[in-house]
């Protein structure tokens, strides 16, 4: 009888402890989504703005801030990273084939010295873009494709969070 006793009064103060109101007016919510090799792509969300945070993990400071838009022609482009492997590879030349893809671009190369890279940028920046490796930029295009089906996820379940 005791150990019901307790339990139950344990209960009570459990629910009232948290009866409390609370609001939630600033926040910052990452959700990390994919991993592919060294490459992290997360999904960051802040009461005001959606982004698209590509990071890649081997070296610091190396991160894309994409909205879901960029997101999705970025993964378009990279979708086509075979295609184009598979045309240059057996150049003896460096050849740099550039395609748009929203506010950035994606440019594949071919160099004798340094293989294939995919190399993805701003144009006019020099600080927004980094270089990943053919099977990174083939196992992300998916990800990327699909990032603003995750933003539209993520904005359901956190719709409530001030009701």
């Amino acid at each position: 009888m005791k150990r019901y006793t307790i339990g139950l009064i344990t209960g009570i103060f459990l629910t009232t402890g948290y009866s409390q109101n609370y609001i939630i007016d600033e926040y910052k919510f990452e959700w990390i989504t994919a991993e592919v090799r060294d490459l992290k792509m997360e999904i960051s969300k802040e009461e005001d703005h959606t982004q698209i945070i590509l990071h890649k993990k081997s070296s610091m400071g190396n991160y894309l801030f994409l909205s879901p838009s960029d997101a999705y022609h970025i993964g378009k482009a990279l979708e086509k990273t075979n295609d184009f492997y598979s045309k240059m590879i057996d150049s003896q030349e460096e050849i740099n084939k550039k395609i748009d893809a929203g506010d950035y671009f994606v440019q594949f190369n071919q160099s004798p010295k340094s293989g294939f890279k995919v190399y993805i940028a701003k144009d006019g920046t020099s600080y927004l873009n980094f270089y990943i490796d053919r099977k990174t930029a083939i196992g992300i295009a998916e990800h990327l494709i699909d990032a603003e089906q995750r933003v539209n996820f993520l904005n359901e379940k956190l719709k409530n969070i001030n009701k």
